[in-house]
Order: C-alpha cells, then sequence, then structure tokens
C-alpha cells in the first residue's frame, strides 16, 4: 500500500470515533490539511480547524476551501472543538510527557472527545521514531479510553478518549 491510502486510513480511522455531519474538528498538525482533502472525498461536511506549528505548512495549506488554518500550538487555542484528531503528530522525536501533555490540553478544549494514532514497535528501530505500547499509553490516560488496532497501517494505532 502506498503512503496515500494509508493516510486514508489512518484519517478514517480518527473520524470513526463519532464524527458526525456538522460537527467541529480541531486538526493537531494538520501539516497541509490532508484531513480537508479526505473530509471533500468523503462527503463529511463539518467545521474544519487545523493548526501547526509549521508556518510554511500553514502558508500553503490555504488552497483548501472552508477551512481555517491557525499557526501556533495547542497551548495558544482558545476556542473549543467538539472533537480534536491528531494524526502522525507524536510519530518523530515527540517525547512521551511532552505527547501526554499535548493529548490532555487537545482534550481540554473538546466537547467530545479525542482520537489520535500512535506507532507501536516499528521494525526499523530508528531513534528519532517513538514506539509505544498501546496499554501503556491508556494506562496514562482518564476518560472513556479504547485502542483501535488492525485498520490496515502496519505497526499503527489509535487511541479514542470519549466525554461522556
Amino acid at each position: 500500500l502506498d503512503g496515500k491510502q494509508n493516510q486514508a486510513k489512518r484519517f478514517q480511522t480518527l473520524l470513526d470515533i463519532g464524527v458526525q455531519e456538522g460537527d467541529s474538528i480541531l486538526d493537531l498538525g494538520c501539516g497541509l490539511g490532508h484531513m480537508v482533502e479526505h473530509l471533500e472525498k468523503i462527503g463529511l461536511n463539518v467545521h474544519y480547524t487545523g493548526i501547526d506549528t509549521s508556518k510554511r505548512s500553514i502558508q500553503q495549506a490555504y488552497q483548501f476551501k472552508e477551512a481555517t488554518y491557525i499557526h501556533g500550538t495547542i497551548f495558544d487555542i482558545q476556542d473549543r472543538y467538539d472533537w480534536g484528531l491528531a494524526s502522525g503528530v507524536f510519530n518523530v522525536e515527540f517525547p512521551k510527557s511532552e505527547m501526554l501533555e499535548t493529548i490532555n490540553e487537545l482534550l481540554s478544549k473538546t466537547n467530545k472527545g479525542v482520537a489520535f494514532n500512535l506507532l507501536s514497535n516499528t521494525s526499523n528501530n530508528s531513534l528519532t521514531y517513538e514506539n509505544y505500547i498501546p496499554e501503556e499509553i491508556v494506562s496514562h490516560l482518564k476518560g472513556d479510553v479504547s485502542i483501535v488496532e488492525n485498520y490496515g497501517v502496519k505497526n499503527d494505532f489509535t487511541i479514542y478518549i470519549k466525554k461522556n
């Protein structure tokens, strides 16, 4: 499978937490806004906001319609959203303590919940990739937490944290 198919599966798995028509989404680490393309492809109309620390990505992401882009970090966000999503954000050189802090901050800005993906034991053993054990991460999280695996992307898993 090529990267784009994997990316689509990752996005869809994040959305499967329960994102519905008309919901608002904060896409943390949105990059160029590829999630918007996926949303348009599947015909799901949501209020999309992407945030990224890369100014260049944000500047280049404006080509997509009806999307709001913010240059900054989760700690700059004042608004609340239904859902917080993060795809591929914590895979490279992102310390676990910082990741958990970021997820908790993201959770505090949402009404319905958060979905994010991580890599499990990648075979490349490259030092720059962060590898996680799903159950170990879950032990640090509060709320209605579940793990989604086997959605067709090797060494990838998604965590849902739902608010009631």
